[in-house]
C-alpha cells in the first residue's frame, strides 16, 4: 500500500468494520474530504424511506468487501505497476482521479467548467459493494427501470460500455441528472452525459423517467447532507439559491448547508431549506432563505 498512497482515511461502519480510502499525493486534503464526505452523505439516512431509512446493511457490505476507494493523481497511476501488484493479489475497488474532483467553491465548479465526478465513482462504489448485495430487490428494480429507458429510447449506452455495465451508468446518470450537475445545459440539446440520458434537470426526469426518479429519491433523499467547506481562496458570495443567471446554482440549490474558510471576507445566500451556515474569519453577510436557519458567524 504504501508504494502507492502516503495517506488513508476511512469511514467506520455499523459493524465496527470500515470503508477505506488511499491517497496519493496529488489529492489535496479538500479534495480528500470532499471526497469522504459525498460518500457519507450517500449512506446517511433518510427518514420513511422504502431503500434510504436505514443503509447499515449496506455500510456494512462495503466494510466487509475490503473494498478501497482508490483517490489516485491522474490516468498515468493505470500504468502504475504497484497498482498493477495490489490488483493482481486480489485488492479490489474503486478510482477516483484528482482531474476529476472539484468541490463547491473552486474555479471550475464555479464555473461549471468541467463535471465532478465524485459523485459518479462513488456511487459505482456504494452500487457494486453496498447495494447489489445489501438490497438486490432495490437493484431488481434499477434494471426494471433501465430495460424501459432503453426500450424508450430515453437511455442510450455507450457504444463502447460493456453491458455488464450500463446499469452502473444509468444509475450515476441518473443520479447526476437529479442532482444538477447537467441542467446548465452544457449540450445545448437537454441531454445529460454523452447523450446519453434524455433529460438534465430533476423536473424533467421526474416526468420523462419517473421510475429512476423514484428510486433515487428514496435512496438519496432531497438533498446533498454533507457540508462542504469552501476553499481558503474563495471571494464573493456562495448561492445554494437557484438563479437561471448564474450556472453552478443548478446544482448547489440542493445543498442545505455552506461553511467559509480562510480569512477572506465572503457571504453566503441561503435557500428555502433549513440551512446551516457558518462563516469564517473575516467578515461575513448571511441571507438565509425561507427554512428554519442556523447561522454561526465566528
Amino acid at each position: 500500500f504504501l508504494n502507492i498512497a502516503d495517506r488513508y482515511t476511512h469511514v467506520q461502519a455499523p459493524n465496527g468494520d470500515y470503508i477505506q480510502f488511499l491517497i496519493q499525493d496529488e489529492i489535496t486534503e479538500e479534495m480528500a474530504v470532499h471526497a469522504r464526505s459525498v460518500l457519507q452523505s450517500f449512506l446517511s439516512n433518510i427518514p420513511n424511506s422504502n431503500y434510504g431509512s436505514n443503509k447499515s446493511a449496506v455500510m456494512n457490505s462495503i466494510a466487509s468487501s475490503n473494498a478501497i476507494m482508490l483517490l489516485l493523481n491522474d490516468e498515468d497511476e493505470y500504468d502504475n505497476p504497484y497498482l498493477e501488484d495490489l490488483f493482481d493479489s486480489g485488492i479490489k475497488g474503486q478510482d477516483l482521479l484528482s482531474t476529476e474532483i472539484f468541490p463547491e467553491g473552486v474555479l471550475v465548479y464555479n464555473q461549471s467548467s468541467a463535471r465532478n465526478a465524485t459523485y459518479e465513482e462513488i456511487l459505482h462504489f456504494i452500487h457494486g459493494y453496498g447495494i447489489q448485495p445489501a438490497i438486490p430487490w432495490m437493484q431488481t428494480e434499477l434494471l426494471a427501470a433501465m430495460n424501459h429507458a432503453i426500450e424508450n429510447e430515453y437511455y442510450n449506452p455507450l457504444l463502447d460500455l460493456p453491458v455488464e455495465d450500463y446499469d452502473e451508468e444509468y444509475l450515476a446518470m441518473g443520479f447526476e441528472c437529479y442532482f444538477g450537475l447537467w441542467a446548465h445545459n452544457p449540450n445545448d440539446d437537454g441531454y445529460s452525459g454523452d447523450n446519453e440520458y434524455a433529460f438534465n434537470s430533476r423536473q424533467a426526469m421526474e416526468l420523462g423517467d419517473p421510475q429512476l426518479y423514484g428510486l433515487i429519491k428514496d435512496f438519496f433523499g432531497e438533498s446533498l447532507l454533507y457540508t462542504p467547506s469552501l476553499p481558503d481562496d474563495f471571494e464573493g458570495k456562495f448561492s445554494i439559491s437557484y438563479s437561471p443567471e448564474i450556472d453552478y446554482t443548478n446544482k448547489s440549490q440542493y445543498l442545505d448547508n455552506v461553511s467559509l474558510s480562510g480569512t477572506i471576507a465572503s457571504d453566503i445566500l441561503g435557500n428555502d431549506k433549513d440551512n446551516i451556515l457558518k462563516g469564517n474569519l473575516a467578515t461575513n453577510h448571511f441571507n438565509g432563505g425561507a427554512g428554519d436557519d442556523l447561522i454561526i458567524g465566528y
